[in-house]
């Protein structure tokens, strides 16, 4: 019984034939186990597969939502990503979570110095002395519920801080910054149609 080989099947090939329960003569399972050098625990031992457990199907879930809000959403940080998850998973998602997740899906860029970050094309902005003499028009994000997302369009005045005009849709257009400046033209009566002197300047993020 020297040569039956090291294979777990051809050892428990022996053993079977051995305890054939057809052969009359066959041995107990102990002496044919002692004759073929195994042990009992080789003979009932069975690999099991690898158990998920909830936290690793709470991840993978985590990470294919992720992938699904980057490829709709390929614009958006950490920060943005983390309160998206939260808000369509109905649970917290931790920023650290979200980073790990960026890091294995190559989605990270490296930082930025601060030299390198342009605010404004605007260099030499002077001292603004009065209202209507310098505006800013920005974008965010509003969500809509079963609207999905929708674009606000902002206006306000640097020397005030006072809200001009927006212009709110659910698409993202040139159109649509256009036309909250004009609600601001129009509703503060800035411009008069024999004065054009005093036109506010427009100022942007260098946004698209």
């Amino acid at each position: 019984m020297t040569n039956i080989g090291n294979r777990k099947e051809d050892r428990l090939a022996v053993v079977h034939l051995m305890i054939d329960e057809h052969n009359h003569h066959g041995l107990s399972l102990r002496k044919a186990l002692a004759y073929t050098d195994c042990s009992i625990n080789f003979y009932y031992y069975k690999k099991k597969r690898p158990r998920i457990t909830r936290c690793q199907q709470r991840d993978q879930t985590i990470l294919e939502k992720t992938k699904e809000i980057v490829l709709q959403r390929p614009s958006y940080g950490t920060r943005r990503m983390a309160a998206m998850l939260t808000r369509v998973l109905g649970k917290s998602i931790n920023r650290k979570r979200v980073q790990k997740i960026y890091h294995k899906l190559n989605l990270t860029i490296p930082s930025r110095k601060k030299r390198e970050i342009i605010r404004s094309k605007y260099k030499d902005v002077k001292k603004v002395d009065r209202p209507h003499e310098i505006w800013e028009v920005d974008l965010t994000y509003v969500h809509s519920g079963i609207d999905d997302w929708g674009y606000l369009f902002s206006l306000f005045d640097v020397f005030t801080r006072e809200w001009i005009g927006y212009c709110f849709d659910l698409s993202a257009v040139k159109e649509n910054a256009i036309i909250s400046i004009e609600n601001g033209l129009v509703s503060h009566k800035v411009i008069s149609p024999g004065n054009n002197k005093n036109k506010p300047i427009v100022r942007a993020d260098n946004g698209s």
